[in-house]
């Protein structure tokens, strides 16, 4: 092999694997910040409508608690 392919070789790989790192560190270095909201009781009628409402706003149903119904929603903070 000529040095000039070697060279070439090598060469894109260090652009590829400079890349790689660049990537990398932009995403390592974005903190997803959270917002929640808990509802402590919401009448079995208005449960559909409610949650419909709060989708619309951005936030996501984690979790529900039967006894009451207890409902937990998170969402991203911008």
């Amino acid at each position: 092999m000529n040095k000039k392919f070697i060279f070439s070789v090598v060469l894109v790989g260090l652009l590829v694997f400079a890349a790689v790192m660049a990537y990398s560190q932009n995403n390592q270095t974005q903190t997803v910040r959270w917002e929640y909201k808990v509802i402590l009781s919401v009448k079995y009628s208005l449960i559909e409508e409610e949650t419909n409402k709060l989708g619309a706003q951005g936030w996501e149903l984690v979790a529900v608690n039967g006894n009451g119904p207890s409902m937990y929603f998170k969402r991203k903070l911008p």
